[in-house]
C-alpha cells in the first residue's frame, strides 16, 4: 500500500512537536540482550549474505585489541535512523496515526469539529481530505494534538497510545512493527559495547517515550526534531509545557546539525 501523500508535510510540519525532558532509560540493552558477545548466529533473522559476513567479521575485527582495525570501548558509536529502518513507516509515519487518535479522543469536548476541516476529515477518516488540506491543516492537528500540555503529560499519553493502538492496515500493535533484522544488529553492537543512537526526523518527545523500552537505548540517545517549550513554576510544581511552534528539525543536513 502507498503511503499518503501526508507524509512529507507531516516531516516539516507535523512530527516536531516534541521536546527533550523524557526519563532516561539507563538500561542500555534491548530486550533479551546478553552482556557478552554470542557464540551463536548473532543475525539469526538474515540472509546468509555478503552483507551479514561483512558485519560480523567487521564486529570481530573492531573488538579484536590485536587487529589493526581495532576501537577502543569508548570510541564505539552506532547511528540509525528509525522510521522505515528500524521501524515501519508504512501507510504513515506513526506519529501522525498518534495525532489523528488524539483529535478523534478529543472530539466529544469539540462538536464543532464535525463541520470544520481539517478535523472533520480526522472523524471521518478521510485521509485523501487531510493530505489535501495541506501544511496548514496538519498544523492544526498538530497544535491541537500535541501542544498545550506538560512534557510529562505527553510522554504519558504517548505510552498509553503505543500499548494500545494497531496499525490500520496490519491490525497489530505499532510497537510490534519493528524491523527483527536491524533489532538484533542492535542488540548485537550492544553487546560488543556499541553506544547505539538513534538519529531521526522524528518528533524527540514522541521517540523518549517509546524506544527506550523497545530498542533498550537511553533516552539521551535519542536525537530528533523539537518544538518550542515554556517554562511553568504552576504552584510549585514546575513543568515545562508544549507550545505550538517549531524549534528544530533533525532532518536531512538538521542530523549532523543536531548531532554535533
Amino acid at each position: 500500500m502507498k503511503k499518503y501523500n501526508i507524509i512529507n508535510w507531516f516531516v516539516v510540519a507535523v512530527l516536531f512537536f516534541s521536546v527533550a525532558g523524557c526519563t532516561t532509560n539507563n538500561k542500555g540493552k534491548a530486550k533479551g540482550q546478553t552482556t557478552s558477545t554470542a557464540t551463536i548466529d548473532p543475525l539469526p533473522s538474515w540472509n546468509e549474505s555478503k552483507n551479514k559476513t561483512d558485519i560480523i567479521n567487521y564486529l570481530v575485527a573492531v573488538t579484536d585489541k590485536n587487529s589493526p582495525d581495532f576501537i577502543p570501548v569508548k570510541d564505539r558509536i552506532a547511528t540509525f535512523d528509525n522510521d522505515g529502518t528500524i521501524w515501519s513507516e508504512q501507510p504513515a509515519y506513526f506519529q501522525l496515526f498518534f495525532a489523528i487518535d488524539e483529535i478523534k479522543a478529543l472530539a466529544p469536548q469539540h462538536p464543532e469539529w464535525k463541520n470544520t476541516q481539517p478535523f472533520k476529515a480526522v472523524l471521518d477518516n478521510d485521509m485523501k481530505t487531510i493530505a489535501q488540506s495541506g501544511e496548514r491543516g496538519l498544523l492544526k492537528l498538530v497544535m491541537v494534538s500535541h501542544a498545550g500540555m506538560s512534557t510529562r503529560k505527553f510522554k504519558s499519553i504517548v505510552k498509553i497510545w503505543a500499548d494500545t493502538a494497531k496499525n490500520p492496515t496490519k491490525h497489530v500493535l505499532f510497537t510490534a512493527l519493528v524491523y527483527k533484522p536491524m533489532l538484533e544488529l542492535l542488540i548485537y553492537l550492544q553487546a560488543n559495547h556499541f553506544k547505539t543512537y538513534i538519529v531521526s526526523g522524528g518528533g524527540l518527545d514522541f521517540m523518549r517515550a517509546i524506544i527506550p523500552e523497545l530498542y533498550g537505548i537511553p533516552s539521551e540517545q535519542i536525537i530528533g526534531s523539537t518544538g518550542k517549550t515554556a517554562y511553568d513554576y504552576n504552584n510549585g510544581d514546575p513543568v515545562i509545557i508544549k507550545l505550538a511552534q517549531l524549534d528544530f528539525i533533525d532532518d536531512k543536513d538538521g542530523k549532523p546539525i543536531n548531532i554535533n
